[in-house]
């Protein structure tokens, strides 16, 4: 029955005026209605306080909490601590959920004590990706050593979302149980910006018994200019520091095997290698190359001249690797962004529009298939023969030596 299994949704708001309305309205449709809203106001200058103070006064089952400012976890911590139901679930102000979310979740989560979902990634208002955990849809034993190990650095190929381990590490899309919340209770403020909500839900699932997925998507993320993860963090050195001591310190805790313990560091070594020029603000300061073409493609385009479309990590990886490892000619680098003007590795980024010299294929350097689609079709649009147009997911030349 619904009335035996009250959801408390905690939603952080911290600014979010502009995406306010669709969050909470979206809330207040669902099909599921024994939840209670929370809106946690952190500290806005935009109005966004006054806002949900207007959804409370007009909505019985919408509550609302002003605190200082003091960021994401201790937003959701104040809103564990008023809550009322028996599970947890938490969605960010700038997102927006399905109506039918809860009553999906809560009929699939039966016993378990976590229940995880998919995900719409939205890039701009018209395309998104499908992001869904990568392991299989079903039930999951907590004490199973070789789940854990996957749950840390999911090994082979990955169907669902871009991440190193085998569930998505966020806390949104997600129900928790609010006894098992209750034991972590502080621990939703680690004082990191990078990986928080990794440390968090590692340590919830080590404390469950078991956790159910599904690759039912509920929820739709709305990518945000500016958010925590993609901004420089000046103490991002000093957190690293912290992330890997209370990892560690809650894997030994919990008596994990040596092959768990071993994949977290892995796993940690990786995420320096990934992130530490861009979150330091160092750009080409430090310059190690992260992807490569596969080879069908490096064979194809040998003794070729080439165009890299994509002045991001990606084309700065392609040019550096195939000027140093390749028979290729460069002859230009473009992007359909703001970095028209600005030089990468010797070469002047040109606008699209400027593509003028002879080439024999553009090579689109993203990460993104969304965005190499995009990429693809303004090429099309500009009259490039599609023969001449390599459109591949790069490969990342270290995924192997860290996370094998």
């Amino acid at each position: 029955m619904e009335s035996e299994k009250r959801v408390s949704v905690i939603v952080p708001v911290f600014n979010n005026k502009e995406y306010l309305f669709c969050c909470v309205n979206s809330l207040l449709e669902q099909t599921y209605k024994n939840i209670e809203i929370i809106l946690v106001d952190d500290g806005s200058s935009d109005g966004s306080g006054q806002l949900c103070d207007e959804f409370k006064n007009n909505y019985s089952n919408i509550r609302v909490i002003h605190q200082k400012n003091g960021g994401q976890q201790a937003a959701r911590r104040a809103g564990v601590l008023e809550s009322t139901g028996e599970y947890i679930s938490f969605v960010d102000a700038d997102d927006w959920v399905s109506q039918d979310m809860y009553t999906s979740l809560i009929n699939i989560i039966e016993d378990s004590d976590l229940i995880t979902s998919g995900i719409y990634h939205f890039i701009n208002e018209k395309d998104y990706e499908i992001w869904t955990d990568n392991i299989e849809e079903g039930e999951y034993y907590c004490d199973d050593d070789s789940f854990l190990e996957g749950f840390i650095i999911k090994k082979g190929e990955k169907t669902g979302a871009p991440q190193i381990g085998s569930i998505m590490n966020n806390l949104v899309c997600k129900i928790f149980k609010k006894e098992i919340i209750y034991l972590l209770m502080d621990k939703f403020d680690f004082g990191i910006k990078d990986e928080e909500d990794y440390l968090f839900l590692m340590h919830y699932v080590l404390l469950s018994e078991k956790i159910r997925v599904t690759h039912k998507i509920f929820y739709n993320y709305r990518k945000v200019e500016g958010s925590v993860t993609q901004n420089v963090n000046n103490h991002y050195l000093r957190d690293r520091d912290i992330y890997y001591n209370a990892g560690m310190k809650i894997l030994i805790e919990h008596k994990v095997g040596e092959k768990v313990i071993e994949a977290f560091q892995k796993r940690f070594l990786y995420s320096i290698y990934l992130a530490t020029p861009n979150r330091l603000g160092l750009g080409d300061g430090l310059n190690f190359p992260k992807y490569v073409l596969p080879h069908k493609e490096r064979r194809l385009i040998a003794g070729k001249k080439i165009i890299i479309f994509g002045a991001g990590v990606v084309g700065k990886s392609y040019i550096e690797t195939l000027e140093q490892f390749e028979n290729v000619e460069i002859v230009g680098c473009i992007d359909s962004g703001d970095r028209s003007g600005f030089h990468i590795k010797g070469y002047r980024i040109k606008n699209i529009e400027e593509l003028d010299v002879e080439y024999d294929y553009v090579v689109c350097a993203s990460l993104n298939k969304t965005i190499r689609l995009q990429m693809k079709r303004k090429l099309l649009d500009k009259g490039v023969d599609a023969k001449k147009i390599i459109s591949i997911e790069p490969i990342n030349i270290f995924n192997d030596y860290y996370l094998r």
